[in-house]
């Protein structure tokens, strides 16, 4: 649950994620970056749905 969230782009120059390299993905890529700053973050319990 996020409330007044305005992300902020960032310029990623490096990353490594450990997983990634489990799931053994040709050539990954990230998708984004931003910078999470006072923003009320927190999670929900979820449920489960029936797919039909």
């Amino acid at each position: 649950m996020r409330e007044n969230w305005k992300p902020n782009p960032v310029n990623v120059i490096e990353y490594k994620f450990n997983f990634l390299n489990t799931l053994k993905l040709e050539n990954p890529l990230l998708a984004n970056a931003f910078i999470i700053r006072n923003i009320p973050y927190y999670w929900k319990k979820g449920k489960i749905e029936e797919w039909k």
